[in-house]
């Protein structure tokens, strides 16, 4: 099994776990759901669109940590003034060492 097949398997049953513990309805009924969405095809298609995807992720599971050093403060707000078109949050923290917090910062930045 290579790597990728091991996140998806590991994926799946995190996920199968959260759905099992929180309801749709919860989801639904939260804060966040409402607000407005941004549009990965929009900011993509803009005519001063850079086209580019930026990525924050603490560790990679071939390479360990990353950067111990950056926040996801200062990583958002370089990518922010480097005009990217979308920003990555990876949120998994068994391989890449993420949280929800992560994405929850990036989004206030």
């Amino acid at each position: 099994m290579n790597i990728l097949d091991k996140i998806i398997a590991h994926k799946r049953k995190e996920v199968a776990k959260l759905k099992s513990e929180i309801s749709l309805k919860s989801l639904i009924e939260s804060p966040a759901f409402k607000r407005d969405s941004i549009s990965l095809r929009a900011s993509l298609l803009h005519k001063n669109s850079s086209g580019i995807i930026a990525e924050y992720k603490r560790q990679s599971p071939s390479k360990g940590i990353i950067n111990n050093n950056a926040t996801i403060e200062d990583v958002t707000t370089g990518y922010l003034e480097a005009k990217v078109a979308a920003q990555s949050i990876l949120t998994d923290f068994h391989f890449f060492g993420g949280t929800i917090v992560d994405l929850m910062q990036a989004r206030t930045i």
